[in-house]
């Protein structure tokens, strides 16, 4: 494995090989684990080239990413001196929005959300497809739920949805803005936005993307105890979330299913039925359905199962760490404009 064997071979500064070798090692571990992946690019640094290239740029890029999503904020320091300076950020395409995008992502999850948001804005100055225009206008929906700003959000994902044309970034838009409507319990117009991205994502056949928000949409039945549109878009959403074969999509679909049961049809929850939902409630808790379980618990009305869920929402959290993070300036223009 690279990860072993790299670290152990490399004396000198990396090869163009070992350079693409070690970013597409750093990628996947970003993806799989991150605490390994700040590691391994703890190991390679004395080994990236010092001279700007295509190469060393993505590495450190890839390394301020690991050291984001692991919280370590001297890395995301040294990595952001080294890819800001000018002659790196032109070596690649993008070079601003690609340092502008994950600092913004960082400053959200220390809780800076008005730098989060003006390097959002910064990125979107820079954004030049409708994929990167459009990440950038998810990220900011994230700040403005987290800020209670769900206004704002509608209408800078309905701006977004006038100015797309392609239609699988239609249906992500799509399924955050209908996320937004059910937060201010506006089910009719969530469940409206859900179809479309629904139908767009089934078309192409995409079973994560389709589970997701079909999940979604069925949650807007519920809610507004439509059974009978449940009735004709649950196979639909049956059939994906098995092909995912993702265990929470699994487990909260079991859920929607015994509230029909419940609910619609009259019909009383088995021992065996109780047992496999309250199994399952560890691993909802960790998702964003968790609300939705709490919503389930009291419409089921089943004494075992609500204690059982309150016994596990009210846990005691573990101590957080307390430290002091401060703002980590990006010393970049903030416009195409200023940046000559």
């Amino acid at each position: 494995m690279l990860l072993s064997s790299l670290s152990v071979m490399l004396t000198t500064l990396m090869s163009p090989a070992e350079l693409f070798g070690a970013l597409n090692e750093l990628k996947s571990l970003n993806q799989r684990s991150p605490h390994q992946a700040i590691s391994y690019y703890q190991t390679i640094i004395p080994h990236i080239p010092t001279s700007p290239s295509k190469g060393s740029i993505e590495l450190h890029l890839a390394g301020m990413e690991a050291a984001i999503r692991t919280d370590t904020p001297v890395l995301v320091r040294s990595a952001l001196k080294v890819a800001s300076q000018y002659d790196w950020l032109t070596s690649i395409e993008h070079g601003e929005f690609n340092i502008f995008v994950p600092m913004a992502i960082y400053h959200r999850r220390i809780g800076d959300h008005s730098y989060a948001e003006y390097l959002n804005k910064c990125a979107l100055t820079y954004a030049k497809s409708e994929q990167q225009l459009s990440k950038v206008v998810s990220n900011l929906s994230v700040i403005y739920r987290y800020t209670e700003q769900h206004n704002k959000a509608i209408q800078l994902l309905k701006e977004q949805l006038n100015v797309v044309s392609t239609k699988s970034i239609k249906a992500g838009l799509y399924n955050n803005l209908g996320n937004f409507y059910q937060l201010q319990s506006r089910y009719i117009d969530a469940k409206s936005v859900y179809k479309k991205a629904f139908l767009i994502h089934s078309m192409n056949n995409n079973a994560f993307l389709s589970s997701s928000v079909g999940l979604n949409l069925l949650k807007t039945m519920i809610s507004t105890s439509n059974w009978s549109a449940f009735s004709r878009f649950e196979p639909a959403v049956n059939q994906f979330v098995e092909q995912s074969e993702h265990p929470d999509f699994i487990a909260y679909l079991y859920w929607q299913k015994l509230i029909v049961s419940v609910k619609h049809q009259d019909k009383k929850l088995t021992t065996e039925q109780v047992k496999k939902l309250k199994e399952s409630m560890p691993l909802l808790h960790t998702t964003e359905v968790s609300p939705s379980i709490t919503e389930f618990v009291n419409l089921i009305n089943h004494s075992e199962l609500a204690n059982a869920w309150r016994i596990l929402i009210n846990q005691p959290h573990e101590p957080i760490r307390e430290q002091v993070v401060s703002r980590i300036p990006v010393a970049l223009p903030c416009t195409k404009n200023n940046a000559a």
